[in-house]
């Protein structure tokens, strides 16, 4: 799921801004989206898991 993330923002401003404005969870402990790819990237012992979140970054920076 990840990795079709990655894919959708990739070089798509319209989705680039939905991703910033996203929040994952529920008030009132919501974060934003980009922090929880981060904290995925950081804290999970999954390493595809890791991959995938690490794509979704790149793709977002690009």
């Amino acid at each position: 799921a990840l990795h079709c993330i990655g894919d959708l923002i990739a070089r798509h401003p319209q989705n680039l801004d939905a991703i910033v404005r996203k929040l994952i969870g529920e008030e009132p402990h919501a974060e934003p989206a980009l922090n929880a790819i981060l904290r995925i990237i950081l804290q999970t012992s999954d390493i595809q898991e890791s991959i995938a979140a690490d794509y979704v970054l790149k793709c977002f920076c690009e």
